[in-house]
């Protein structure tokens, strides 16, 4: 998902500092005041943010020894953002954007976790009958229930290992993963083309924070396409996995030159496409 392991959550930062910069707070200052109010496991960040920026570093070369534990889109979209002038505005499509990914990942964990919970009771309660049938002496007077016939348990241990083995391929939940990583493609396009990145930055942000391996696979050539003067609607094309409403949203995205709005409602679109099991 877009929040890896290992990975800081920058979101509790985003909406406060968007706050103070839209204030007239500089920038040094702004992250001085966070640096004591936002989570512990991002105060040394935030901190070392304000010194650096503080002593006249850019926002840019500030976030360079933090890139490793940031989404990769983050520290671009934001040296993208001061270098442009653009910083709160920027720190507000972001804001949205990570609102909207952990929404969808909530959902998308609650419309799995209920089945699994379903198949543990069962089992429990399976095993529960075996066992007081065991102690009881009353095993195998019920077919299919007593120690000597086990068929039962062991059918639904095989379905929970299939489930656990095989989940991402359930067709509900290829089908909202895909619909998801497409999401994500185009919120992070959407907002990444807002901000001022080139073509080619951009599409590489997105497919990163997409993690979708076969798009990660046609990166290289879609980013020499667009050097090349391609309109990302051609470098799409036959990319796997982009439904047609979504192509038809960037086409209609440059043709009228708001793609950064049209994918960024295309991913909402998604979004919800993702979570209907």
């Amino acid at each position: 998902m877009y929040f890896r392991a290992g990975r800081l959550d920058v979101a509790p930062v985003v909406h406060p500092l968007r706050l103070y910069l839209e204030a007239g707070i500089g920038l040094p200052e702004a992250l001085r005041r966070l640096a004591g109010r936002v989570p512990s496991r991002l105060q040394p960040m935030i901190s070392g943010l304000a010194r650096d920026t503080s002593a006249g570093f850019s926002l840019k070369d500030a976030l360079d020894a933090w890139k490793d534990r940031l989404p990769p889109e983050v520290p671009a979209l934001l040296a993208a953002g001061e270098a442009s002038g653009r910083l709160p505005e920027i720190l507000e499509r972001l804001e949205l954007h990570f609102h909207q990914e952990k929404e969808a990942a909530r959902r998308l964990t609650g419309a799995l976790a209920w089945p699994i919970v379903q198949a543990l009771l069962a089992m429990g309660i399976l095993g529960l009958v075996l066992i007081v049938q065991g102690l009881t002496g009353t095993a195998g007077r019920v077919p299919g229930f007593g120690l000597s016939s086990l068929l039962p348990f062991g059918v639904l241990i095989g379905l929970a290992v299939a489930v656990a083995v095989g989940w991402r391929r359930l067709p509900g939940v290829a089908h909202g993963r895909v619909a998801l990583a497409r999401a994500r493609l185009g919120g992070t396009l959407g907002v990444a083309f807002d901000s001022g990145l080139s073509p080619g930055k951009a599409l590489e942000l997105a497919v990163e924070a997409a993690d979708h391996p076969s798009w990660a696979g046609r990166l290289a050539e879609a980013k020499r396409q667009l050097r090349a003067g391609k309109s990302l609607r051609v470098v799409l094309a036959d990319w796997p996995d982009l439904a047609s409403e979504f192509l038809v949203a960037v086409d209609h995205g440059e043709t009228t030159g708001q793609l950064p709005e049209t994918l960024s409602r295309q991913a909402v679109v998604d979004r919800e496409d993702g979570q209907n099991l």
